[in-house]
């Protein structure tokens, strides 16, 4: 016996999936589903080939890197890495943030690699905020190495502090963390500000409190929730 309603397509299947019970996630996959059927796109193999290739808009191709990365049957490692040789730098940063949510190996060296030597900046963006991700000792070093380097922009050490949160346990990473909350741009002293109260370094509080006293207005208000978490657990 039949059913009087056909199989939904793979793209309608990944979408939901994706969105689970997000309801506004839930809009915008069922508009990424409308726009990929439109561009031709049924099944997986569909995707990835719309998502390789440069007749497809790049913003139609990297919101099909993001849904095949959170499909059921995730990415392979072969079109990440051709993903992350990409000329767009959209691509190639939601090829880095794929990279960073799956469970490649060798996931840390190639975005230590993107963090170190692309020339986009949204794409060391994406690979700053997948080492926080991936929890890795040569990552955690790398977000070290760009929160201290004075010629990064702003922006960008202000990922890398913000992603040792999550790696950023080891003392040499909260000695950076404090020394950007001293001397950094304000921007940069936020975001470390917060890392330092994440991770409960107890030997920043001294530098939260003058960045209370003296810091401007949102990060005076960060180093005071930051010196708030220290009093529930203690360490560093």
């Amino acid at each position: 016996m039949t059913s009087a309603h056909p199989a939904r397509a793979w793209i309608d299947r990944a979408a939901s999936h994706a969105a689970g019970a997000d309801g506004e996630l839930r809009r915008e996959c069922r508009e990424l589903a409308r726009e990929a059927r439109a561009a031709g796109v049924r099944s997986r193999e569909d995707a990835l080939g719309a998502a390789r290739s440069r007749r497809v808009p790049v913003g139609l191709r990297s919101r099909l890197i993001w849904l095949l990365a959170r499909a059921e049957e995730g990415i392979e490692a072969e079109p990440l890495e051709r993903w992350l040789r990409d000329r767009s730098p959209t691509v190639r940063a939601e090829a880095a943030r794929a990279l960073a949510g799956g469970s490649s190996r060798g996931a840390a060296a190639r975005l230590i690699r993107l963090l170190r030597a692309d020339p986009s900046e949204s794409v060391r963006v994406a690979a700053a905020h997948g080492l926080g991700v991936v929890g890795d000792a040569a990552g955690e070093a790398a977000l070290r190495e760009t929160l201290r380097d004075e010629t990064a922009s702003a922006r960008l050490r202000g990922f890398a502090a913000e992603s040792l949160a999550h790696v950023g346990a080891r003392r040499e990473s909260i000695d950076a963390l404090i020394a950007a909350l001293e001397a950094g741009p304000a921007t940069v002293g936020y975001w470390a500000a917060f890392a330092l109260g994440e991770l409960r370094a107890r030997r920043a509080a001294p530098a939260l409190r003058r960045a209370v006293e003296r810091g401007p207005e949102a990060l005076a208000a960060e180093a005071r929730s930051a010196l708030a978490r220290l009093e529930h657990r203690r360490t560093g």
